[in-house]
Formats: structure tokens, C-alpha cells, sequence
């Protein structure tokens, strides 16, 4: 699989993340692994002190793709180093890869987060919320209203994950008071946003399975924040249709337009005169 990620250095990261266990050395550290991305593969971790989240009565059919819990061993300083330098390295370029610190043990962060893996959704759809997958993390704390995410966070001092450049990068964790309910609802706004914020990574997998060519190995990171403005310039001018989405992606690619600047291509959404998804064939015209 592809993702528009750089790979990690594990040393950097193991400086970084020391830094700030020797600053606050009593709290617990731990890392947050999604198992997902090692599922039906010969390379998995195997951690002894480690809490499966989908180990739990609603999940347990899945359990062997579940995001899991790792204490670290922060008293212990060969050993630490060497969990920090393994885990990146198994990491390398996949999103699965986040570390935190709590005063709670391992047993009660799992036990809050099972509340919030199962969400519905305003229509009654059941899904995961898969905060583990560092795409969906780094957008959670715009997406999600503050009582959900105070409900996912407020037992939490630090949470920080290994970002789209390779780097660590600081989760903004909520501290307020979380008001607890039977289920995990989600709002409309809420939905929308998890959904908005998916898409970009969502094209750049349709690309590299229909478009390889123009999908790099070199700067991941770069090439999707060219998608990500593409998308937003698609929505801001009321582009709804997905295939017409993903044709106006492509044409900022591949063409040496500039999309956001060219006026044969704001004459033609002004005008909105394509049938919905055919945009491409009007994108060709002005290429002509």
C-alpha cells in the first residue's frame, strides 16, 4: 500500500521522545500502535506488555487488526531506547504510530477508549473511529466537539505522533471535565469533518491504483498537500461530483497549469456547464 508519508529517522525520534520522558519522568509512557497496517503480514510486533483495544466483547471478531497498547519501559533506559528505535523502524513510512504519557495506567486509557472506538453517526451508521492511524489523529481535535474529545484525551498529559514529514508532532490534548454517555454519538458537523478530512488520502489511493505514474517515492509529504489544496480547490467551487473531484486532482498534476490562477479553467466553473461526471472531457478542451 501506498501512504503520503516521509519515512521516520528512529534516532531523531528517540531524541525527541527521551527529551521529554527525562522532563517528566513519573508519568507513564506508552505508545499507541495501529495493527491494522500489519495484518496478514510476516512482520508484526510482539509485545508481552500490551493491551489489544479491540479486545473487548463488541470487537473481538476483529481483534487481530486492533490497535494496541505498549508500555514503555521508562525506568529502564537501555531498554527504552531500544523499544523507541524498534518502533519507528517498524513504523517507517505507515501512520500507525503515536506515543503518550499518562498519570493512569495502560488498563484505564484502554478502558476510556473502547467507549470511543464504536461511533454512530447522525443516520444511525455504525463505525470505528480509528484514532490509532495517525490520519485520522492529526485531524481529530478539529473534527471532533470539545466533550468527545476531552472523553478521548483528558486522561492524557502528552500525546504526540510521528507526523506526514517523519517528525514528532504534538496532539493539542483537552483537559476539560468529560460528560459521559451510553453511546458514542456523532453530530453532523462532527461526521462531515471526519469524512472531509479523509478525502485527500482518499485520492491519492485512487491514483496510485489507477494513475500510478504520477504518485512519487520522493517528497510523500509535499505531493499530498498538493492534493489536499487541489481538494479544497475543488469543493470551494462547488465541485461535488467524486469522479469530477478526483479529474480536477489529476489535472493539477499532470498539467503545467496552475489551476488556482488559470482563467479558461475559472471560466469553465463559473460557468458549471459539464455534465457531472464528464469534467474531465472539459478539462482536456482547454488543454487543446
Amino acid at each position: 500500500m501506498y501512504f503520503a508519508l516521509e519515512p521516520c529517522n528512529p534516532t531523531a525520534i528517540r531524541s525527541e521522545l527521551m527529551r521529554r520522558i527525562e522532563r517528566s519522568p513519573d508519568w507513564n509512557w506508552m505508545a499507541l500502535v495501529d495493527g491494522a497496517f500489519d495484518f496478514g503480514g510476516k512482520k508484526r510486533l510482539v509485545y508481552s506488555d500490551s493491551i489489544k483495544l479491540f479486545d473487548c466483547e463488541m470487537l473481538q471478531e476483529i481483534v487481530e487488526a486492533s490497535p494496541y497498547i505498549i508500555r514503555l519501559s521508562s525506568n529502564n533506559l537501555e531498554l527504552i531506547h531500544s523499544e523507541i528505535i524498534s518502533l519507528s523502524k517498524h513504523r517507517h513510512d505507515r501512520p500507525m504510530l503515536s506515543f503518550f504519557s499518562s498519570k493512569y495506567s495502560a488498563v484505564e486509557i484502554a478502558e476510556r477508549w473502547r467507549k470511543f472506538l464504536n461511533a454512530s453517526s447522525p443516520d444511525g451508521l455504525e463505525l470505528i473511529l480509528r484514532f490509532s492511524d495517525t490520519r485520522v489523529l492529526e485531524y481529530l481535535p478539529n473534527c471532533l466537539q470539545l466533550n468527545n474529545w476531552s472523553g478521548i484525551t483528558n486522561l492524557i498529559e502528552e500525546w504526540m505522533y510521528i507526523n506526514r514529514n517523519g517528525e514528532i508532532e504534538d496532539v493539542n490534548v483537552s483537559k476539560d471535565v468529560h460528560v459521559g454517555s451510553e453511546k458514542f454519538l456523532l453530530s453532523e458537523f462532527e461526521f462531515n469533518a471526519l469524512v472531509e478530512s479523509s478525502e485527500p488520502d482518499c485520492l491519492i489511493s485512487i491514483l496510485h491504483r489507477d494513475y500510478p505514474e504520477v504518485v512519487p517515492n520522493v517528497g510523500r509529504n509535499i505531493f499530498y498537500n498538493k492534493v489536499e489544496e487541489l481538494y479544497k480547490f475543488s469543493k470551494i467551487n462547488g465541485i461535488e461530483n467524486f469522479h469530477d473531484i478526483v479529474s480536477m486532482v489529476l489535472f493539477g498534476l499532470i498539467s503545467a497549469i496552475e489551476v488556482e490562477k488559470n482563467d479558461d479553467v475559472a471560466k469553465l466553473l463559473n460557468e458549471g456547464k459539464w455534465v457531472p461526471g464528464s469534467l474531465i472531457d472539459s478539462l482536456d478542451e482547454i488543454l487543446k
